[in-house]
């Protein structure tokens, strides 16, 4: 699936669920490499770099930094 039709796909159900969500966070990887994105509003954000598993510490940190941000959104 193309970023793009993530984008709509995720608008269409999320339109359709009545969910008000301002920004989805999404990540693909191979088990090996691993390269996330961010979907917020009509745009999708995608890190260009690649973060690889033997930099576990870093995956984890930007999984910890997504969940960080849901909170605080939830919070307001």
């Amino acid at each position: 699936m193309a970023y793009s039709d993530f984008s709509l796909e995720t608008q269409r159900f999320n339109d359709r669920e009545d969910n008000a969500i301002s920004t989805i966070y999404g990540c693909v990887t191979t088990g090996e490499d691993w390269q996330f994105l961010q979907l917020a509003g009509d745009r999708v954000l995608v890190d260009e770099r690649r973060d690889y598993i033997n930099e576990i510490e870093k995956v984890l940190g930007i999984f910890q930094s997504i969940i960080d941000n849901s909170f605080n959104i939830i919070q307001i």
